[in-house]
């Protein structure tokens, strides 16, 4: 059986699940503010994260990848503001991480591994060439 979502959404191809079958989605036109939407199975939007209002008063939230945890949680990344934001299965905010204090910048895609690490990959600041990209192996425990 296919349900079918009837809504339009920017998702720039960011999406994921939950244990619980919630669906979040990037909602974002490239360049502009965004958000990350939950849906549960079955029904319409059950939640929308729209930034934490610490990072908000200088920056706009402009989500791009999802994935979830393996504790099912799903980690969001920002590279406008080099943050990771941890959410529950619900679409709220558990945590949130600034990655540029271990001297991670721009994390733009993320991938978990089996064995519980997790690969970020940063993009280069505007103007920046691509050779200014990195990929960070990086262990994330208790989320």
């Amino acid at each position: 059986m296919i349900n079918i979502i009837n809504l339009y959404l920017h998702t720039q191809g960011s999406i994921t699940s939950t244990s619980t079958g919630n669906i979040h989605v990037v909602d974002r036109e490239p360049g502009q503010e965004g958000r990350v939407v939950v849906f549960e199975p079955g029904s319409d939007i059950i939640n929308s994260y729209n930034g934490h209002p610490k990072i908000l008063q200088h920056k706009l939230f402009k989500p791009n990848r999802i994935v979830t945890t393996q504790r099912d949680n799903v980690l969001v990344s920002e590279m406008n503001t080099n943050s990771l934001h941890i959410l529950d299965s619900m679409g709220n905010l558990v945590s949130l991480y600034n990655t540029k204090d271990i001297g991670i910048l721009h994390p733009v895609s993320l991938s978990f591994t089996q064995t519980g690490h997790i690969f970020i990959g940063c993009g280069a600041e505007e103007g920046h060439t691509a050779k200014d990209a990195k990929i960070y192996k990086v262990t994330i425990s208790g989320c």
